[in-house]
Parts: C-alpha cells; structure tokens; sequence
C-alpha cells in the first residue's frame, strides 16, 4: 500500500518550468524541483522525471515517507511510457540519483521521438 502526494512547485519555491539539471549535481529536499527534464547518457535524448511524495508500509504494517521518482519519455509510436522509481524520504536525495536516472535501462525508448515531441507536463 501506499499514499502519493504531488511535490508542488510552490513549496519548492520555483514557478513552474522544468529544470535542466547537471547528472552530477545534487539537489537537497529543499531544492527538489517539481519535475526535470534530464539528457538520457546512453539513449542522448531527453526524460522528463517528476517527484512525488509518499508512503509505503514496511513489514511492520508502519507508513514510512518514501519518494516516487517517475521518468516518463516516447516510444516508437509516439505514446508516452514510464518508470517508477522509490527511494526512502530520510533526507536529502543522494547524488549517485542523477547518475542512475541518466542512465536508467528504459524499455521500447525512442530516442528519435523523445528529440522530435520531449514529453513535458501535462497541462491541466
């Protein structure tokens, strides 16, 4: 089970827009941006990948904060396709994260139509 929050752009103090951000940069709890657009190393072509908040229980039936890192891009047809990551909400994301986003394995990835229609956030 578990419970997700969106991370707003207000309580990060930002206005909106997606963040390039550099792989080997670290960005703290503080400065966590709602979502990023991020160049793939391998593929060479951009994600865009969005923080939630949440919960998971643990084996003792306990809520523990955890993030729900999600990393959306383009297959072959055009349709958008994601992963979710999660990673423990007890501090600060650690750097190695960005690294491992830049080159996380993403199946059916099209570079090609990730370059030509980069997914970006939904309008609503």
């Amino acid at each position: 089970m578990f419970e997700a929050h969106t991370f707003s752009f207000q309580d990060a103090g930002l206005d909106g827009s997606a963040v390039p951000v550099e792989t080997s940069v670290p960005v703290g709890d503080a400065e966590l941006p709602d979502a990023i657009q991020l160049i793939h190393r391998d593929y060479r072509c951009p994600l865009y990948v969005w923080f939630a908040e949440g919960k998971r229980k643990d084996r003792q039936r306990q809520p523990q904060p955890v993030w729900f890192i999600y990393v959306e891009y383009r297959r072959g047809d055009g349709s958008r396709a994601s992963r979710v990551l999660e990673r423990p909400r007890t501090g600060p994301l650690p750097a190695a994260l960005w690294h491992e986003l830049a080159t996380l394995p993403l199946a059916d990835i099209s570079p090609a139509q990730c370059r030509a229609n980069p997914v970006r956030r939904a309008q609503g």
